[in-house]
């Protein structure tokens, strides 16, 4: 299958919720620099009072929780790009980042299917797939998979899903981020040999799937997941780290079983409540075993083309760390 776009004349009304998120930012510039005009923003009511200026006239302000402020904030929408949620897999397994990642989907859905939206484009994770999905935030991503692509079965609305790998870019945050700044101190020694092989994406080109979800033409609902088409290893990593902070590699390795004593430790002392860490055995299997996807079908459907890799983003990255360092 080519990939295929709408050409009409009258542009979509899209809806854009996580606007002021770390990929909702990028994809914000990446509508304005697209000359797509027509997008409304979605923020928390709490934004309001954030700034004596006047809110711009396509910034709507409601709550993911509360049905009818959703409701205005679809009316008269062609397009939703639902890309809020609580990212981060130890702050989205809080109460506060299940409502929102779970239940504040679902009533955004009922919102676009009473407002007539036409297609709904959901941000959702890698950590949904069901061989991977060994986290709440996994489970809660794929629990609000089923319910768009059950309305989009039942011809209720279009679906695209997208599930990006882990996200990586100037304010990133997570895993590859403590680990840059780890490695940024100086104190980090060097790592084992870790055999596991993975997959990540820039922010900017999961925006620019996410504005070719927009008039791609789709005759069934689709999941695609997002990667840069590069395959990494911690170890790689690890010398590019080091190397664009102008740090020799240690002679000496962390042993192996160290490595997983500490990860153990820290476990332990997070669910004693005496360190707020996002680590778990998890991230050790992820570093020690093969998670790498395909974005195959995301070229096919969308056209994607991913612009960047890590590597290549890496100077502009550790010169962001450093500076707030």
């Amino acid at each position: 299958m080519n990939p295929m776009h709408l050409k009409d004349e009258k542009s979509p009304k899209v809806l854009v919720t996580g606007a002021n998120g770390f990929i909702g930012r990028a994809l914000c510039q990446k509508l304005v620099r697209n000359s797509i005009t027509h997008f409304r923003l979605f923020r928390p009511n709490y934004k309001k009072n954030d700034s004596k200026e006047q809110t711009p006239s396509n910034i709507v302000f409601g709550d993911l929780l509360d049905l009818p402020s959703l409701r205005a904030a679809c009316r008269n929408v062609d397009i939703i790009i639902h890309a809020a949620g609580v990212a981060h897999v130890f702050e989205a397994g809080r109460k506060s980042g299940r409502n929102i990642n779970k239940d504040g989907t679902s009533l955004l859905l009922r919102a676009a299917l009473e407002e007539g939206v036409k297609r709904f484009i959901y941000v959702s994770s890698s950590l949904a797939d069901r061989k991977r999905n060994d986290s709440v935030y996994g489970k809660d991503k794929l629990a609000a998979e089923s319910q768009i692509l059950n309305a989009a079965y039942t011809k209720k609305i279009e679906a695209i899903i997208l599930r990006p790998v882990n996200v990586y870019g100037v304010g990133m945050k997570g895993n590859l981020l403590n680990f840059a700044r780890l490695i940024n101190t100086g104190f980090m020694p060097r790592l084992p040999r870790l055999g596991g092989k993975f997959s990540l994406v820039s922010a900017n080109d999961v925006a620019t799937a996410l504005t070719l979800a927009i008039d791609c033409k789709l005759s069934d609902p689709q999941v695609l997941t997002l990667t840069d088409g590069h395959s990494y290893t911690v170890n790689e990593i690890e010398v590019k780290l080091r190397k664009a902070n102008n740090l020799k590699l240690p002679w000496v390795k962390l042993p192996a079983t160290l490595l997983f004593l500490s990860f153990i430790m820290i476990i332990i002392l997070t669910k004693l409540r005496l360190l707020n860490s996002s680590i778990s055995l998890r991230t050790y299997k992820n570093l020690t075993h093969a998670s790498e996807s395909s974005n195959l079908k995301a070229k096919e459907i969308l056209g994607f083309k991913p612009s960047t890799t890590f590597y290549e983003m890496l100077p502009e990255i550790t010169d962001t760390i450093r500076n707030k360092s």
